[in-house]
């Protein structure tokens, strides 16, 4: 059995504290305390974070009968999905829609964290660029060449 309240170690997790910075970091006494007001509101704003999420945990868990480690995994993985998809999709605009040429495949791979420029080629489908030009109202580079040549006929 759990010996400390899991809800609000999971939230720590999920919601960590900004670090505050030394005040030697900063040149004037001005710059700090303009610093630290932004810094407070942002502290206090992950402190209702935190609170949030435990009490989110604690209801799944009390009224769904839901582990909440296995159901703040499940949340993160969702998040992770999302990113991936929005990661290929930003791909597929990089490739496919910016003119007058596409970005390299090494530049896009560094910039996603691909491994190698061919998993950036193998990284977003069809769909995916037409999930991007749903989004955009643009069209790939080679619909608008299409478009172009039938009215060139």
């Amino acid at each position: 059995m759990v010996s400390h309240d899991i809800y609000a170690a999971l939230a720590a997790i999920l919601h960590p504290m900004p670090p505050t910075p030394p005040r030697e970091e900063f040149s004037s006494d001005a710059d700090y305390e303009f610093y630290m007001e932004g810094h407070q509101a942002h502290l206090e704003m992950v402190a209702r974070d935190r609170e949030q999420t435990a009490e989110e945990l604690q209801i799944s868990a009390e009224e769904l009968g839901e582990d909440p480690v296995l159901r703040a995994l499940a949340q993160q993985r969702a998040i992770k999905e999302e990113a991936e998809a929005k990661i290929r999709m930003l791909i597929a605009y990089a490739r496919e829609f910016t003119v007058p040429r596409p970005y390299t495949l090494s530049v896009l791979a560094n910039a996603a964290g691909f491994k190698s420029p061919s998993g950036v080629r193998t990284s977003y489908d069809l769909r995916t660029a037409a999930d991007v030009a749903d989004r955009t109202g643009l069209k790939p580079r080679n619909w608008q060449a299409d478009d172009n040549a039938s009215t060139d006929s």
